[in-house]
């Protein structure tokens, strides 16, 4: 969501907000406000990013991955729309799939924390805890002090007693 902050195209209020309605859970209210937005603002990253992310929560997968792909082809550098589509590919099932998206976010930004839980969490259920301990510590040591890394497996990993 820091993603969010930095984009100038509307205002930095309008931002707050919209963050503000994802974090209280209003996704049904911030999807229309987001559509509008989107009609004024097509080519803002941001909202495409968030409108990804919505969708994500209203279980509303392909278009998530609309959203996404249209964040994609507006910053192809960003490693957060990858992470997002990877989301909307592991929630449809295809896991292995999901797994490249997160792989490839990763290469583009190895400080993604996000990318690294979910890689993480799907790499614990496939029953692959090694690797997946190697995402939670990679996650672990680059979150701010105080902010935890929510892996389902942390503490509960049968690998060598971790």
């Amino acid at each position: 969501m820091d993603a969010l902050v930095q984009q100038q195209e509307i205002p930095q209020q309008n931002h707050a907000k919209l963050i503000h309605a994802f974090a209280q859970g209003r996704y049904a209210d911030l999807h229309a406000q987001l559509l509008q937005l989107i009609e004024s603002f097509p080519q803002a990253y941001s909202l495409w990013l968030l409108l990804g992310n919505t969708l994500l929560k209203l279980k509303g997968y392909p278009k998530a991955e609309l959203a996404f792909g249209q964040a994609r082809k507006l910053d192809p550098s960003a490693s957060a729309r990858l992470t997002g589509l990877g989301d909307a590919q592991r929630w449809q099932g295809h896991d292995e799939a999901a797994l490249g998206l997160y792989d490839e976010a990763l290469e583009q930004n190895p400080r993604d924390l996000t990318a690294l839980k979910n890689c993480g969490n799907l790499l614990a259920d496939f029953g692959r805890f090694a690797a997946a301990i190697g995402y939670f510590e990679r996650a672990r040591v680059l979150a701010p002090a105080g902010r935890p890394v929510p892996g389902h497996i942390c503490g509960q990993c049968p690998h060598d007693g971790q």
